[in-house]
């Protein structure tokens, strides 16, 4: 896995979804103001046969501790259906907020464009493994 605290979450042939390497990003627009701001996500990857698998307390933990650094889910179902997570830290109530409708998961962002749309904020650090391979 890479650099973070995921020694906790089952294999992928357990749990039935996998944490994407690339980081991706979704718009929100205010209702209000019409203003429209980017927000960095995690993309994880969910076998459609069980959706709720983003469910998992173990992933959940570890998406507290995403959205501890502004980091929000994209649980993608296929390349067409997604699901925007977003963890109690981005909500005024402190509540889970799963939101599926006005999601588009379309082509996949470069890399290029998502560090042009969060303002270089994007991050993903790769750590070799305790033989020195990545």
């Amino acid at each position: 896995m890479v650099n973070d605290d995921a020694d906790d979450l089952s294999r992928p042939d357990r749990s039935h979804y996998v944490l994407d390497l690339m980081p991706d990003f979704v718009t929100i627009r205010d209702a209000v103001t019409g203003e429209a701001q980017n927000i960095q996500v995690v993309q994880i990857w969910v076998d459609p046969n069980y959706r709720d698998a983003h469910r998992d307390p173990a992933l959940r933990r570890w998406l507290m501790r995403r959205a501890e650094k502004g980091i929000a889910a994209l649980v993608r179902f296929n390349s067409k259906e997604a699901l925007a997570v977003f963890a109690p830290p981005f909500d005024s109530a402190g509540q889970w907020r799963e939101i599926a409708s006005g999601v588009s998961a379309g082509r996949t962002h470069l890399f290029t464009e998502i560090a042009k749309a969060l303002g270089g904020r994007a991050s993903a650090t790769i750590e070799p493994d305790g033989n020195g391979q990545v």
